[in-house]
């Protein structure tokens, strides 16, 4: 969810800030599809 919505900025900062959020969603992403992956490592391990 933006900042904006949040009611933490005015609208007219959204657009910028939308364009950082989607950068960090993806990186967000990426990382969390690497924990997973290093977990499901790990429980293979286990077995």
């Amino acid at each position: 969810m933006s900042a904006c919505r949040l009611g933490r900025m005015p609208p007219e900062k959204e657009e910028e800030e939308e364009e950082e959020e989607e950068e960090e969603e993806e990186e967000e992403e990426e990382e969390e599809e690497e924990e997973e992956k290093e977990k499901e490592e790990e429980e293979e391990e286990e077995e």
